[in-house]
């Protein structure tokens, strides 16, 4: 009750600053919500994701690492990969048929799996990836997959 008998004095000056300084509110909204969508979600590690795929799949068929991946997702409904996901993105690749891809960001390796899956066998995936760790672990869930070290290359924008 307190809180609306403080805050309606206040609103001509919450309105002014807010029309003012739009972009840098929305951004601050923006980062708010991202955080409470984080909290209420929880944040998807990549260590235990990985030791659970690596775990749990067949070493060297990338359809058991891919159906793993979409085991821990529906444990774990934070990880935003899955088969529908997986599909739009194959969709896309068998549409436009690359032989080079470049990955921004690596996250678990799910994406990287993929598309090496639907890439010609002299294809390559290059990924850039700010992590170190993170890089390390998916180009290994990508090895457990049975693609060749030479297929892909990852590191930081530097680096690649």
């Amino acid at each position: 009750m307190w809180l609306i008998a403080v805050s309606i004095p206040l609103l001509p000056a919450i309105i002014m600053v807010s029309s003012r300084y739009r972009v840098k509110v929305f951004k601050l909204y923006h980062q708010a919500v991202a955080w409470v969508l984080r909290m209420m979600r929880g944040r998807v590690c990549v260590k235990s994701t990985h030791a659970f795929v690596f775990s749990e799949c067949t070493h060297g068929k990338v359809d058991s690492v891919l159906e793993t991946f979409d085991l821990y997702a529906e444990t774990h409904p934070s990880l935003c990969i899955g088969p529908e996901i997986g599909e739009a993105l194959d969709e896309v690749v068998r549409r436009v048929r690359p032989s080079r891809v470049l990955e921004l960001g690596m996250h678990c390796g799910y994406s990287s799996v993929r598309l090496l899956r639907l890439l010609p066998p002299a294809g390559r995936l290059i990924t850039v990836e700010l992590d170190p760790l993170t890089a390390d672990l998916g180009e290994e869930i990508i090895l457990v997959a049975g693609f060749k070290h030479s297929q892909v290359q990852s590191g930081m924008i530097t680096t690649v």
